[in-house]
């Protein structure tokens, strides 16, 4: 414990440091916007002396903290028989403990269960194709070359060049399930986790440059406090309006990698023969696409001693998974928008959730849903609508006879889990949780007749 302290405070006061090096008299909080976006973790501390008043407090802060009797009972969060419980469930081998894929609710699964639905999906040829090896130093070796080559080209520097090759800790990404409780039969929401995989930092390169392009999408939703804004611009609506939400049906596992990657080449200003585009930053465009490319045909995974390797789509799990989604969810709604005989009033899309105002009758609704349906091979759609009150995100938006009101919504998986008040968190980081909570709840519901129907719930949760 002593140890784990001394390396906190050491972090701890490197971090001082390094504000006070990096301090310019413009810039109060620091500038930091020279250092590289993309290099290995440096441990370099400046020196010592340079500002009196650091030394004093650091020389105070280390006396203080390890002065403290470390051999003090602390209150548990957990009881003891609650502490043995837990680690009894633990030496279970015949279940799986898993986190629900929605709801915050801890799911506790039969094995052979979670086994059966994984396989199901797996067995799945068109997107995932079993392999007799491991191909993840195959693999690296691949992703290196491509990397040397965008250094050797002047599209990167060193540093980052350094940043993206392997580290030699490389291994097959893992695949699990997320439990859809919420859904008949208990699905899976399939999972790939990409730490430490080899292409985990070239993901995270293309998503650090195509995440500033989502926000420029026409049909784009931020978050909760963006879609409100957004209706509040709505206005009045004609007689008869739906209120309608799409989902898309397996998105990440079922886009096309050479439509994803036109998609790409098009948010980037590429055009259709960029092996001949001389524009400006046309190299390191070329190499955000093929970089993608890699991250798409390279995500092998490792489950219950199987390899396998995803062909189709984009795990969920890669760090530029919702960037690249987005980006190619756009090209399609644009291109399905553009040539449907009836458009709808509104369209706005969260990734994967799209939220429809349609004025044209229900009888045009269900055709363009239809013409959604038959519009693509892989990309297919579920929907429901009304005249009167639509879910979307947490908020509950209700047609009053043309104006939009909105209440909070509350999926029925909701556990409500929050921090308990014995908890040994500070006061003031416990009292924020139902200020916050109420917040929320004050900037989603329109009226004030919602908003305290739905703050007595929270006081109740």
């Amino acid at each position: 414990m002593i140890f784990a302290l001394r390396k906190d405070i050491k972090d701890y006061i490197r971090r001082i440091r390094l504000k006070e090096y990096f301090h310019t008299d413009d810039d109060v909080g620091g500038d930091f916007s020279e250092i590289p976006v993309f290099r290995k973790k440096s441990g370099w501390i400046p020196d010592r002396n340079r500002e009196l008043a650091i030394e004093a407090y650091v020389e105070s802060l280390e006396r203080e903290l390890l002065s403290h009797d470390f051999d003090t009972a602390y209150q548990r969060n957990l009881s003891k028989d609650e502490q043995t419980a837990l680690e009894n469930l633990r030496r279970y081998d015949d279940i799986i403990i898993k986190q629900a894929d929605k709801g915050s609710a801890v799911v506790v699964m039969d094995k052979e269960a979670y086994l059966r639905e994984a396989m199901r999906q797996l067995d799945d040829k068109e997107v995932y194709q079993p392999l007799v090896k491991d191909p993840t130093k195959d693999m690296i070796k691949k992703i290196n070359k491509r990397i040397q080559k965008s250094y050797h080209q002047g599209n990167i520097d060193k540093e980052t060049q350094q940043y993206l090759m392997d580290s030699g800790e490389e291994r097959a990404g893992r695949f699990y399930l997320l439990p859809k409780i919420h859904k008949e039969g208990c699905p899976g929401r399939p999972v790939i986790s990409g730490c430490n995989t080899p292409t985990e930092k070239i993901s995270q390169f293309v998503d650090h440059h195509l995440r500033p392009l989502v926000p420029n999408i026409a049909s784009y939703i931020k978050d909760t406090n963006d879609f409100l804004r957004k209706l509040k611009n709505v206005g009045t609506l004609p007689d008869g309006a739906i209120l309608c939400t799409i989902d898309v049906v397996g998105l990440y596992p079922h886009i096309p990698h050479d439509e994803g990657l036109q998609a790409v080449r098009e948010a980037l200003g590429l055009s259709n023969t960029h092996h001949s585009d001389r524009s400006e930053n046309s190299g390191l465009k070329q190499d955000i696409v093929d970089f993608t490319e890699l991250v798409l045909k390279n995500n092998n995974f490792e489950f219950d001693d199987k390899h396998y390797v995803q062909k189709l789509g984009t795990a969920i799990g890669t760090r530029m998974a919702p960037s690249y989604a987005n980006i190619f969810m756009d090209r399609l709604e644009r291109q399905l928008i553009s040539q449907a005989e009836i458009k709808p009033h509104t369209w706005w899309r969260f990734i994967d959730d799209i939220f429809i105002i349609w004025t044209e009758g229900e009888d045009s609704l269900k055709s363009f849903i239809e013409y959604l349906n038959n519009a693509h091979r892989t990309i297919k759609f579920t929907s429901k609508w009304s005249c009167s009150e639509i879910e979307f995100l947490d908020v509950k938006v209700i047609n009053d006879s043309g104006k939009l009101e909105t209440d909070v919504f509350i999926k029925p998986t909701d556990s409500h889990q929050y921090l308990h008040k014995t908890s040994c968190h500070p006061n003031a980081c416990k009292k924020g949780i139902p200020f916050a909570q109420a917040l929320r709840l004050r900037r989603i519901c329109s009226r004030n007749s919602f908003f305290e129907k739905r703050a007595s719930d929270l006081c109740k949760f």
